[in-house]
This record gives structure tokens, C-alpha cells and sequence, in this order.
């Protein structure tokens, strides 16, 4: 009989899974059906012990929760502890090694590890990797908006530039140097008619300044101007073809031929200077320089226009810092919950083999393999 017994194969190992586990402690007697009564009062009775003996060994109010830990913590105060006559701790360890004799009446301790392991497996492990993917995402979408507000306030400010150019502005007091800008009305408007006022030659055109000014200020008067203008090349066109028609029909003599040449000649001059006047007046620039001086609902508008303009780059920028504010937050919490995760997963790999060591022992040497639990290992 020794020798079939010894001859004996040892039995395969009991795979059995985390979220059944109470239930077959329970159903071999390993476990007494009121266990979570009894680990109430072993719970309550080590949360009294860390709150009268606070910082003992390093212990703070949010360790020894569990057998483990009181376990682990009741070693470390025997190493130094010294001992009775009858070879019992004393102090500090004495306390702590009644608390794992509590846990360990009636195997209580394989309840609360199992509940433990049920825990972290099918609710925090699967909590923490989900918060440590929504970080990784968060701060794709972060880099990606950093990226695309400083694209967008690089334009931004490009826009600004190029419109305070065209205007002739730097920019930086927008309403003001608006309303200078007029000044350089009188001379643009002189430089546009100048050759027109030589070609007439008149003597009113010494007093240039009083009628100038009628015409910076009145909408009339440009309009008159811009009508008497069109008149004039009207009337030097016809001249024109008139002029090219008496010279291929006519016979004159070589005095008159000269003559007419040098009419024809200044016909096409004033012509051009008349055009020219035209152009200079119908500028986008030299409207808009009017508008400027003539309109106050129009300057108003213009400077909205391009303080909003300037408003945007500022907007895209703070956009762009909150968004690196908001991705060395979420980094910060990153690391935080991938910790917690590391811990957990440390924590529950080292409960899982302490209590198959435990449920081996307690099956005469039986192997015990948990299952399920591999998520928070």
C-alpha cells in the first residue's frame, strides 16, 4: 500500500476561476458562510489599531487595509520586537500579530483576497487602462490642436500684416493711424491732376489750395470732377479722329502739315494726361483714403475690422497655450494612473500566487491555478 502510494501520481492542478472562487471556498468548508460578518470585525478592529498607533513602523491611514499588508507589517515589528518569557512578542508587535491570527481564524484572510482579486481584476484594472487610453488620446488631440492653432495664428498674424501694409500702418495703434492717414490726401490728389492743371494752364490755379480742400471735402465736387474728366476725354477722342481724318484727306502745305502734326500731338498728350488723372483718381487706395476722411461709419468699421483681425492672432495663441496647459495636465495624470496601474497590477500578481501558495497548502499540496485574473497582473 506505501508503495502505490508513493508510486501515486500527484494530481493535476485545480484551475479555478477568480469570480467562483468564494463560492467553492464556501462550498469546501474552507470558508464559513458568515466570513464577511467575521472580516467586518477584523477590518474595524485594524482601522482602531492604525488610528490609536499612527506612523508606527511607517504605517499611514491609508495602508494595512488588508491581511497582507498586516501581515507583512506584523514581520517587520517582529525582526526588532523583543520577546516574553514565554517566547510571545511584545509591544507593538504583539498587537499586530493578534490582528493576523484574526484574519487567519476560520481562513477569513481567502475571502477578503478573493474579493480583492474579483475587485481589481473585473474593476479597477479595467478602470485605470481605460483612463490611461482616453489620456493617450487626449493628448493626441492636444498636440494636435497646439499644431493647428499656431499654424492658424502664424496666418492670422500674415493677414494682419498684409492688410495694415496695404493701408500703410504698422499696427499698433489701429484707430489712430487711421486718422492720419488722410493727411496725405492734399498731396496725392496734387500729384494726380498736376499735369492736367499745367495742360490748362489757368491762372486759378495758383490758389490750388481753396478748391483742393473743396475737393477732399465734398463728394459733389469729385463727382463733378470725375464728369468733367470723362467730358474731356469724350471730347478729345472725337478730336482725335477728326485730327487722323483731315490728315489723310486734306492736302496742305508743308508750313500747315507741321501745324496740324503739332496738334494732333497735344491732342494725344492731353489725352493721356486726362486718362492718367482718371486713373489716379479711381485708385482703390485714394477711395478708400477718402472714405477714411469723409466717413465716420466707415473708419469705424475699417478699425473693427482689423482689431478683430488682430483679436484672432491673440485668440489663436491663448488657444494654443491653454492646450499646452491642458497637456502637461493630462501627461501629469498620465503618469499618475499608469503608477496605479503598474501598482495594481504588482499588488494583485502577488495576492494571486500568496493565496495559491495558501490554497495548496490547505489541499495537501495541490496545486492551485486562479484564472481570470490575468487583466490585473
Amino acid at each position: 500500500m506505501r508503495e502505490n502510494a508513493a508510486s501515486r501520481e500527484p494530481l493535476p492542478p485545480l484551475d479555478i476561476g477568480h469570480s467562483k472562487l468564494i463560492v467553492w471556498l464556501v462550498g469546501r468548508k474552507l470558508l464559513p458562510g458568515d466570513w464577511h460578518k467575521r472580516l467586518n470585525l477584523v477590518q474595524k478592529k485594524v482601522a482602531q489599531t492604525v488610528q490609536q498607533e499612527p506612523g508606527q513602523a511607517g504605517l499611514g491611514p491609508e495602508q494595512a487595509r488588508d491581511y497582507w499588508s498586516v501581515l507583512s507589517l506584523r514581520d517587520r515589528l517582529a525582526e526588532s520586537a523583543t520577546k516574553s518569557l514565554l517566547g510571545g512578542l511584545t509591544g507593538p508587535a504583539a498587537t499586530w500579530d493578534k490582528l493576523v491570527k484574526a484574519y487567519e481564524s476560520r481562513n477569513i484572510f481567502l475571502g477578503e483576497t478573493a474579493l480583492l482579486l474579483v475587485r481589481n481584476s473585473d474593476y479597477e484594472a479595467p478602470f485605470l487602462k481605460g483612463q490611461v487610453q482616453k489620456h493617450q488620446q487626449l493628448l493626441s488631440d492636444l498636440e494636435r490642436r497646439q499644431v493647428e492653432s499656431a499654424k492658424r495664428s502664424d496666418a492670422a498674424a500674415t493677414t494682419f500684416r498684409q492688410e495694415c501694409q496695404q493701408l500703410g500702418i504698422t499696427g499698433l495703434d489701429i484707430s489712430r493711424e487711421l486718422q492720419k492717414l488722410p493727411h496725405q490726401l492734399p498731396e496725392l490728389m496734387l500729384a494726380a491732376i498736376k499735369d492736367t492743371l499745367r495742360a490748362g494752364a489757368t491762372p486759378g490755379s495758383e490758389r490750388a489750395p481753396a478748391w483742393l480742400s473743396k475737393l477732399l471735402d465734398s463728394p459733389d465736387a469729385r463727382n463733378a470732377l470725375m464728369d468733367d474728366l470723362y467730358e474731356l476725354m469724350a471730347f478729345l477722342k472725337q478730336r482725335q479722329i477728326e485730327s487722323r481724318a483731315a490728315d489723310t484727306m486734306a492736302v496742305v502745305s508743308p508750313v500747315s502739315e507741321g501745324l496740324q502734326q503739332v496738334t494732333a500731338s497735344a491732342i494725344d498728350d492731353m489725352l493721356s494726361q486726362a486718362q492718367a488723372t482718371l486713373a489716379s483718381l479711381s485708385t482703390a487706395s485714394m477711395k478708400q483714403l477718402l472714405l477714411i476722411k469723409t466717413s465716420v461709419p466707415y473708419l469705424q468699421r475699417l478699425v473693427r475690422s482689423l482689431e478683430q483681425s488682430a483679436d484672432q492672432e491673440l485668440k489663436l495663441k491663448r488657444l494654443g497655450d491653454e492646450a499646452r496647459r491642458k497637456y502637461r495636465e493630462v501627461q501629469q495624470s498620465l503618469v499618475e494612473d499608469s503608477a496605479k496601474l503598474a501598482d495594481l497590477k504588482k499588488t494583485t500578481s502577488a495576492a494571486k500566487a500568496a493565496l495559491e501558495e495558501r490554497l495548496a497548502a490547505l489541499l495537501n499540496g495541490r496545486a492551485v491555478n486562479i484564472t481570470g485574473v490575468s487583466a490585473a497582473c
